[in-house]
């Protein structure tokens, strides 16, 4: 095996304190609700969905739309795709019997990568510079 030659860090990154989550990461727990390990997930289901998703995606280009299709994998709009914030909101309105139109009221939903950029999200736009927080020490 190759022997990885990295390069030294710059002088002003050792001068960083550790942080409290670092500090508190070190110590073995039993239970870990950190980012990044949601449990177990369906993954009979989870393969049943991509490959769905996989035949229609092939079926799309079969017919002449393959720039839609490979536009799924790009970037989209920040609040996230239309058809997928439609779903959300139909899902919704089915279950939860909220007074919501998907078609129109879709612009409502706001998809993001999980709780933390929700959480940012919100409070970003409620909290003003000078605003005092109260927060649990971590």
């Amino acid at each position: 095996m190759l022997k990885r030659e990295t390069l030294p860090y710059a002088e002003w990154t050792y001068r960083i304190p550790e942080g409290e989550i670092r500090r508190l990461l070190k110590y073995q727990v039993k239970y870990y609700f950190g980012g990044g390990l949601p449990g177990a997930l369906p993954i009979r289901q989870l393969a049943g969905i991509i490959e769905e998703i996989g035949r229609e995606l092939l079926s799309d280009i079969g017919e002449g739309n393959k720039a839609s299709s490979l536009q799924l994998f790009n970037y989209n709009k920040t609040p996230g795709l239309d058809s997928l914030r439609k779903l959300f909101l139909k899902r919704l309105v089915e279950r939860q019997h909220l007074p919501f139109d998907p078609e129109t009221d879709y612009h409502r939903v706001l998809v993001t990568n999980g709780a933390q950029q929700a959480l940012y999200g919100l409070l970003d736009s409620i909290i003003n510079p000078g605003d005092y927080i109260l927060s649990a020490a971590p």
